[in-house]
């Protein structure tokens, strides 16, 4: 049953009461933000649906789930960790809205409530977490009066937390999940057809094969995915584990020409991006590139960027599968963006994997500017700058001529006047072409690089401290990644990912929220002590290392001698 939390709103008069300079240092501790920025502005009426109206014992208290949640990610604290400081830490409990030697939350009560907003998603599409941190992110702009007219978008490839296989042992591995929800006549059956695949571990067992035995055993998995759809039929259609055995062997297999009572084995490049390649995490997807492998998802983000601003916040948070373009991804979700969390947006910077004609047409459709950086061809002195302006493009040379683009056939022309071309002291090396045959000066601009020279006019048009605002957002990427064991996170499956990454962002803005509050310059916020400790310590390992190998170099130290050899042994692990 819904009930919403007001215990905060009253005093305890048996509760503990600080004295005035701890209250001092709480009121301005990132817990005190936290409270503010959080805990009291969730709508909790908004996730009402996820309880029953009248039956039931009431609701743990949404805005001090939210808040929970929102602490671990900021500080990477495990579930426990986070279940721990809920029963000691001060902090955590003022930010929650308890009083000290309140009763807390359970860990169970938290993954339950997670579990519930993902099954609420799944059965009605409404992401009700999403919706959530949306209103909040569009509360704090509103709150800081920030300028949302200038904003930048990067992604960055997420791994999932799985187990790599091979083929044999992930389609063995798929086997033995399906062993797990039969019933014990089942199991007995399967057993005595399959008892290899039933005893031992699925990597265990495919190491203990000789190479010469690999393609007896991809046949014989193959009569094991035959057999078993015709040995239990849809007993066990409404199990995750069946349903992903039958989506495996759609995608592996395929009925023999010659023997429609066989499967075979597809072929390698058969396969896509979308096939399941985690037991584990059904939904990541494969992804290669410039030559390294990744298994999970791709993030999105996009926050604002003004120069003027003070303060900047990140205002979406999105997971997709990593074989979506990052064209496609800004192009699906800027509808929403733009007519919700970015409605004064004018201009909007990204790098070179985001520029194509979809997303331009985008923009246009928004009177968004694209600016792109990493855009790349043939360098020139003479740049043509396009434009659209009522309808048509206008192409304009260094010396200040504009001239309406006419459509060809393949693309687009524009002939300059005769007279200043002609006498145009940079002649050399404009891309303007004189035409000997008819005597005139035509510029060629093929249909396909239209929007990228738009794009690179857009760049070159606009204030130089303007033009490389895009490199700022990949000190947020990191921010977002700085707790992933090189980039492979902690989680399974996309909607975990999508609550993770959102809760992520949430977290950084309250710490940017709070760096602003307190009067945090900027280019201090990251150089305490202890950094400028460990930058110290790096530079003197790296100087000792200099000195060392120049010593060797030049005979400081003997290579003869063996209480030298030993000394310098000493000296150079001592400061490694």
């Amino acid at each position: 049953m819904f009930q919403k939390n007001v215990k905060h709103t009253q005093i305890d008069i048996f509760g503990f009461e600080m004295n005035a300079n701890k209250r001092k240092k709480l009121d301005s501790s990132i817990w005190n933000t936290l409270r503010e920025h959080v805990f009291e502005k969730v709508s909790e009426s908004n996730f009402s649906v996820l309880y029953s109206e009248r039956m039931g014992r009431p609701n743990a208290p949404i805005n001090m789930l939210i808040t929970l949640l929102t602490v671990k990610e900021l500080f990477d604290w495990s579930f426990r960790e986070l279940e721990s400081q809920m029963e000691w830490h001060i902090g955590v409990q003022y930010a929650c809205g308890m009083n000290i030697g309140e009763s807390s939350i359970t860990l169970r009560t938290t993954t339950n409530f997670i579990q519930s907003l993902r099954e609420h998603q799944e059965i009605t599409g409404i992401d009700l977490f999403d919706l959530e941190f949306n209103r909040l992110v569009v509360g704090q702009i509103k709150l800081f009066n920030v300028s949302t007219k200038i904003a930048r978008t990067d992604s960055t490839y997420i791994d999932t937390n799985v187990v790599s296989y091979n083929r044999l042992q992930f389609l063995i591995e798929v086997v033995k999940r399906v062993y797990r929800i039969l019933d014990q006549k089942d199991r007995a059956t399967m057993t005595s057809m399959f008892s290899d695949y039933v005893i031992y571990d699925a990597d265990n067992y495919v190491y203990a094969l000789k190479s010469s035995q690999i393609q007896d055993e991809f046949i014989k998995v193959g009569h094991c995915y035959y057999t078993l759809p015709k040995l239990f039929a849809d007993k066990y259609a409404h199990t995750e584990e069946w349903k992903l055995f039958i989506r495996v062997r759609g995608e592996q297999f395929k009925h023999n020409d010659d023997d429609s009572d066989k499967l075979e084995l597809r072929p390698s490049s058969e396969m896509t991006s979308s096939s399941v390649r985690g037991v584990d995490d059904p939904d990541a997807t494969m992804r290669n590139k410039a030559g390294a492998h990744y298994h999970g998802f791709v993030g999105q983000i996009v926050e604002t960027a003004n120069p003027e601003n003070g303060l900047n916040l990140v205002c979406e948070a999105l997971i997709s599968p990593n074989n979506a373009s990052d064209e496609q991804m800004l192009v699906d979700s800027f509808d929403e963006l733009k007519s919700n969390t970015l409605p004064q947006l004018d201009e909007l910077h990204f790098d070179a994997g985001y520029g194509g004609p979809i997303l331009d047409e985008k923009l246009a459709e928004h009177s968004v500017k694209g600016v792109q950086t990493g855009i790349r061809g043939v360098k020139t002195t003479h740049r043509m700058n396009v434009v659209l302006t009522n309808d048509l493009y206008y192409v304009s040379c260094p010396q200040g001529e504009s001239i309406v683009l006419q459509k060809t056939r393949t693309g687009y022309k524009a002939e300059f006047s005769k007279d200043k071309c002609s006498a145009c002291p940079n002649r050399q090396g404009c891309p303007v072409k004189h035409i000997a045959k008819t005597d005139t000066y035509i510029y060629y601009l093929q249909e396909n690089a239209l929007g990228k020279r738009i794009r690179l006019t857009n760049l070159n048009t606009i204030p130089k401290v303007r033009r490389t605002l895009r490199s700022g957002i990949e000190a947020t990427v990191r921010q977002f990644k700085c707790h992933t064991k090189a980039g492979k996170s902690r989680l399974r499956g996309r909607y975990r990912h999508q609550l993770w990454f959102q809760l992520m962002a949430l977290a950084i803005n309250l710490k940017r929220i709070y760096n602003y509050t307190t009067g945090v310059p900027r280019n201090r916020r990251r150089r305490s002590l202890a950094s400028i400790f460990e930058r110290f310590c790096d530079l003197n390992r790296i100087l000792s290392k200099l000195i060392s190998a120049l010593m060797m170099m030049y005979g400081k130290i003997s290579r003869v001698n063996t209480y030298n050899q030993r000394s310098a042994r000493y000296y150079l692990r001592l400061h490694s």
